[in-house]
């Protein structure tokens, strides 16, 4: 299953930029600075599953720097994979019931909201 997100929470003092930086050097080793985040727009959303409620706020960034995915070192417990889709092949999962995606339709559909209103 893909992930939309280098997921995790914001520690407690933290800011969602500075959670962003520390969460993408320890899911994926790659070495963010602040100037290459942009914040795009930042939304709620609820998951539910079976007796369990996931409240989320969910902020969405754009990085910009060069990324060589094949010296990417991963956080083999939480990261197996990483590849590149293009809005197409995105858009066409969302498309069709999520196909090989996570079960976190809020966030699936926050990025669909994104590449449609923002992304050529």
């Amino acid at each position: 299953m893909w992930d939309v997100t280098v997921g995790g929470h914001v520690d407690s003092n933290e800011f969602g930029r500075q959670a962003l930086i520390r969460e993408v050097k320890e899911k994926l080793g790659i070495d963010i600075k602040d100037d290459e985040i942009k914040y795009l727009i930042g939304s709620t959303s609820i998951n539910k599953k079976e007796n369990i409620i996931d409240k989320h706020y969910n902020e969405c960034y754009l990085i910009t720097k060069e990324i060589d995915i094949t010296k990417i070192d991963l956080q083999e417990e939480e990261v197996s994979e990483v590849k590149y889709f293009t809005k197409k092949e995105i858009l066409e999962r969302i498309n069709n019931n999520y196909e090989g995606l996570t079960e976190k339709t809020g966030p699936w559909n926050f990025l669909e909201r994104i590449l449609n209103n923002y992304m050529l």
